[in-house]
């Protein structure tokens, strides 16, 4: 034997002469990683066999050992990636069923979220209708009130002067602060006085009903409010907002601002509603604004 060659050029000829050559290739490769080598001449090979064949019996049984237990691994292998692909599938379709889940929970948390807002809307509108319905209600048992009022104070006015001198006078218009009628009759009651025939009878009788009635606080407030208007449109030029529409509120006006203009109410009454131009070119224009206002809601010549 050639001492110079590798061990397992021996081993290999030593196998293809004991009848093992025709094993698999793979096999072989798997157990030592060594592939079969032809070529070996039949001369070399049969004396290799004839020193080495207790020996090669040996490594093939050994070999075979191996195969064997390479066998038991692969299909141990197989087991375990078989077991492993069932369980992939088990944690997918565990998966699924958890995302199915979670978009079930979800839709069932935004149907929850969208009744309540549909529930949170009603009671809003029913809320804000109420409210409107208790609006409207005290303003008609404010008028009513305002309306008693005025009725209660004409009948402690009778009351106080139930003589054969006293004169009443019956009317359905409500007063829209105090004293306002009584004290819009004294006042023309004044100016007759003064423009009939002096040392008259008519002229004696006026000035009487005047020296015995009183409504200063009406008179008081009138020339209150006739001093704010003029006070309020003396330097108009432009409508602002925020500063025109608070003031008159305070005055007792209801303000409605349309595009190019705006339309005032007094006390809300349509009767004396004006109409107010929101720019304004000529200087005099809230002057006249403020005499058209005075003539609206009062209906009396300016005092000289």
């Amino acid at each position: 034997m050639d001492l110079r060659k590798p061990f397992y050029v021996h081993l290999v000829t030593a196998l293809a002469a004991a009848g093992i050559a025709a094993a698999p290739l793979d096999r072989l490769s798997k157990a030592g990683g060594v592939g079969l080598v032809a070529g070996i001449g039949s001369a070399v090979a049969a004396e290799v066999a004839q020193r080495h064949g207790s020996r090669a019996r040996a490594l093939r049984s050994q070999i075979e050992g191996l195969s064997r237990q390479i066998e038991e691994k692969e299909q141990q292998l197989r087991s375990y990636e078989n077991q492993l692909d069932e369980l992939r599938t088990q944690l997918q379709q565990r998966e699924e069923k958890l995302q199915r889940l979670d978009l079930a929970e979800y839709q069932k948390l935004l149907e929850q979220l969208e009744t309540e807002r549909q529930e949170w809307r009603q009671n809003a509108m029913n809320l804000s209708e109420q409210v409107q319905k208790q609006e409207q209600q005290l303003q008609g048992q404010q008028a009513e009130l305002d309306h008693l009022r005025a009725q209660l104070r004409r009948r402690i006015e009778d009351l106080a002067q139930a003589d054969t001198n006293t004169i009443v006078l019956a009317r359905s218009e409500r007063d829209f602060y105090r004293e306002e009628a009584k004290s819009f009759i004294l006042e023309i009651l004044s100016r007759a006085a003064d423009q009939v025939h002096k040392g008259s009878r008519v002229q004696h009788i006026l000035q009487d009903l005047i020296q015995n009635n009183h409504a200063n606080e009406g008179k008081s407030y009138r020339q209150r409010l006739r001093e704010d208007i003029n006070h309020l449109f003396r330097d108009y030029r432009k409508w602002c907002d925020n500063s025109y529409e608070a003031e008159l509120h305070k005055l007792g006006f209801e303000v409605v601002s349309e595009k190019n203009y705006v339309v005032i109410r007094f006390r809300g009454d349509n009767r004396y509603q004006i109409s107010l131009a929101k720019t304004l070119s000529d200087q005099r224009a809230g002057y006249e604004i403020a005499q058209n206002i005075r003539n609206k809601i009062f209906g009396l010549t300016e005092p000289t």
